[in-house]
């Protein structure tokens, strides 16, 4: 049985992204005209925002962003991330080509990497990013039902082999 749970068991998450790469990156219906992109990562933890970007990658439609960006101090279990591609404007505001969200509850919760490949709206082409999200409480309580399980197999199939004899 778990014990009850603090607001403290959750101070320790950690979402990181990294090797972030985008492929096909252009608008529907327009020539493949390379842009000047950059990417936004939003961490929507609890009614808070968290936001993080990338450099801008100049004139390609297969751009790749370099670096690691990390969200530490999540206090929410399963934070929704939102993965914005810009288009950069030196001359005024940057404009919005397409944008995609995932849970956290998609993910291991051990911190083991899964690569996500998202499929952006209002543009053609995807993001390809490495994404390892560590919740070690929440990794604790999926072991701990993990090996409840596996006593509770144990134990039918000893009482299905009791009843055989």
């Amino acid at each position: 049985m778990t014990s009850a749970v603090h607001r403290e068991d959750f101070e320790d998450n950690v979402l990181t992204v990294q090797e972030i790469s985008g492929r096909n990156l252009c608008r529907p219906r327009k020539e493949k005209k390379p842009l000047d992109t950059y990417l936004k990562v939003i961490v929507l933890d609890n009614g808070e925002r968290t936001k993080q970007k990338t450099p801008v990658a100049r004139r390609t439609v297969e751009p790749t962003w370099h670096g690691t960006m990390t969200f530490s101090g999540i206090r929410s279990c399963h934070p929704e991330v939102t993965i914005v591609v810009a288009r950069y404007s030196a001359l005024g505001k940057s404009k919005l080509l397409g944008s995609c969200s995932f849970e956290t509850k998609e993910l291991d919760p051990a911190g083991s990497e899964k690569v996500l490949c998202l499929d952006l709206s209002n543009l053609t082409g995807e993001v390809k990013l490495s994404v390892k999200w560590e919740c070690p409480y929440l990794a604790k309580v999926e072991e701990e039902e993990r090996k409840r399980r596996a006593e509770l197999r144990r134990q039918m199939l000893q009482k299905a082999w009791e009843g055989l004899q």
